[in-house]
């Protein structure tokens, strides 16, 4: 296999495809880029956009998350993020949030 090659356990996903996934939710956005990586920055700059017109802080400590919490939650954050995606867009579209919520509960403590 020639590329990006990613390494995983699903075999679903056995080329690295977020760049390419992202850019095409730019794209349904009528966003514009000269290429993946244009309209991945396109996109992130929306997103910042949104947050901001909705005044919303993506830190962590602003969000109730304090660094003793997060520290003392870290390693159970890597095993959750090494299961199933938090959340992902499937083959047939659908939205999936599986551990979600096992991750707040984790930070929040």
């Amino acid at each position: 296999m020639a590329g990006n090659v990613k390494r995983s356990v699903f075999p679903r996903y056995e080329e690295y495809r977020a760049q390419r996934d992202y850019a095409d939710i730019a794209r349904s956005l009528g966003l514009k880029g000269k290429d993946d990586a244009a309209l991945v920055e396109a996109l992130c700059e929306r997103i910042d956009a949104l947050m901001k017109a909705v005044d919303v802080d993506p830190r962590l400590s602003a969000n109730g998350v304090t660094k003793e919490a997060f520290d003392a939650a870290v390693d159970k954050l890597a095993s959750l993020a090494s299961g199933e995606f938090i959340m992902y867009l499937s083959d047939d579209d659908r939205l999936f949030s599986g551990k979600f919520d096992e991750v707040l509960t984790c930070v929040k403590k």
